[in-house]
């Protein structure tokens, strides 16, 4: 008991550092009342303020998602809810905006609410659990995959693999427990599993003669003229690591030193910090794309389907044609999750209440989902 007490410390320390840059998040959630209840027919306003007050369980249910995994939040569902999102006075930093009721044609009102979560308070409702009642603070991510690609310029400007930099960058990232991922798409079970992080880097060592009036002896000297480094998130295609500036007064005496430290520098700028602070970001920006879409009321129709997901944080329209239109989606998790959701939570129901399959969900390419409205008749 002793060492599991010590390694939720453990767990809850690692959590605050790698949140506290973000202290609040913004929520969007929606509150749901049935428009036929007998307790309303009198008093729509308490109609209303039972509509404020779901919307905000809900907003504060999906901040905990920030912290706690999906299976962990079915599990234990009644615990959080009791502990955590029961106490919601002082979890709400603001009201940013309420939306008007809308009545729907299945009897049930709904309410759109954007908050302003405080993050530090949420983990601070759940490290109050007891020990006999915790939950796992940190989301079960995984190591990372890394595809490392290093080349080398000489001074004829041509541009080689530098195999040695390489297999030093890819010895460190080992250590830290990350696996280190191929940047070619090989034939075979495993082509199209591709790295979550690819750095890449582009460094150029000159040569040059020193020459001692005392002794006549000339030496040979290697020097970093110029270097590139830059990391990208593979999921997400944003750049998450750039760096060209020059180390100073790196020297040496053969070019196979200088590769050699060359590699241990590039090295340097990737501790095991850096991938875990991009692993453990609060939430994931995703797109959707839909094809074919009649209106822009079935676009808006589509948006509160998705913010209705325990997973979903917001969801924007940022850009409507009857062509395509994009969604730009945050979530609480990761791609994958976000795929299985839109696919079975969403898509699903939609077509089932429709009576027909009019969504399909044809594409899914890195943080990108792509679904098409079919609205022929004939081919349905």
């Amino acid at each position: 008991m002793k060492y599991l007490i010590k390694s939720v410390l453990v767990l809850c320390f690692l959590t605050s550092s790698l949140f506290a840059e973000k202290s609040s998040i913004i929520v969007t959630a929606v509150g749901v009342a049935d428009a036929n209840a007998d307790i309303y027919k009198k008093d729509k306003g308490l109609m209303i303020d039972h509509l404020k007050a779901d919307a905000k369980k809900n907003a504060i249910e999906k901040a905990v998602g920030c912290f706690v995994s999906s299976e962990t939040v079915i599990e234990n569902f009644q615990l959080i809810k009791d502990k955590v999102v029961s106490s919601s006075s002082g979890i709400i930093k603001k009201v940013i905006s309420t939306g008007s009721p809308d009545f729907r044609k299945d009897g049930f009102v709904y309410l759109e609410m954007k908050v302003e979560v405080l993050l530090g308070k949420v983990e601070e409702a759940l490290a109050s659990l007891s020990q006999n009642e915790r939950v796992d603070l940190i989301k079960e991510k995984g190591n990372p995959k890394v595809a490392i690609s290093i080349k080398l310029k000489s001074d004829s400007n041509k541009s080689e693999v530098s195999a040695i930099a390489e297999n030093i960058l890819k010895e460190k990232l080992s250590l830290f427990g990350y696996r280190v991922w191929s940047t070619k798409q090989k034939k075979g079970t495993f082509r199209r599993r591709k790295p979550d992080f690819t750095i890449s880097g582009e460094v150029k060592i000159l040569k040059s003669q020193l020459n001692s009036s005392y002794t006549g002896l000339s030496i040979e000297q290697y020097m970093l003229s110029s270097w590139t480094i830059n990391c990208e998130d593979n999921i997400t295609g944003e750049e998450i690591y750039f760096n060209n500036k020059i180390p100073e007064n790196k020297r040496w005496g053969s070019e196979d030193l200088a590769i050699k430290d060359v590699g241990n520098l590039i090295a340097s700028e990737f501790n095991k910090d850096f991938f875990d602070k991009e692993l453990m970001k609060v939430s994931t920006i995703c797109q959707l794309e839909i094809e074919n879409l009649p209106s822009y009321t079935h676009a808006e129709s589509f948006k509160k389907e998705i913010l209705s997901l325990r997973k979903i944080l917001n969801c924007e329209i940022d850009e409507f044609d009857t062509t395509v239109s994009f969604f730009e989606v945050e979530i609480s998790d990761s791609r994958e999750s976000f795929l299985k959701m839109v696919n079975l939570s969403v898509i699903a129901p939609l077509n089932k209440k429709l009576g027909i399959e009019r969504y399909k969900l044809i594409s899914a390419k890195g943080a990108s989902i792509k679904i098409v409205y079919n609205n022929d008749k004939e081919s349905l």
